[in-house]
């Protein structure tokens, strides 16, 4: 991955969130670029956060109807 390790906890929060993604699509480099990993990876993670939160919201508010 070509990082630099500075000692800062920043490198290993972005670490523990990028490295499993990059060893999991390492072998598919050769059919899609790194951009394109990196764009599908975003989105994954956006898509995945918007469920989180609206599961929480709407837990939230049938424990407050209850």
């Amino acid at each position: 991955m070509n990082w630099e390790y500075d000692g800062d906890m920043m490198f290993w929060i972005v670490f523990a969130y990028t490295a499993p993604v990059l060893y999991l699509f390492s072998p598919l480099t050769a059919l899609f670029t790194e951009g394109m990993i990196w764009v599908a990876y975003g989105v994954g993670l956006l898509a995945l956060t918007i469920i989180a939160v609206r599961a929480a919201r709407l837990t939230d508010a049938n424990l407050n109807h209850s």
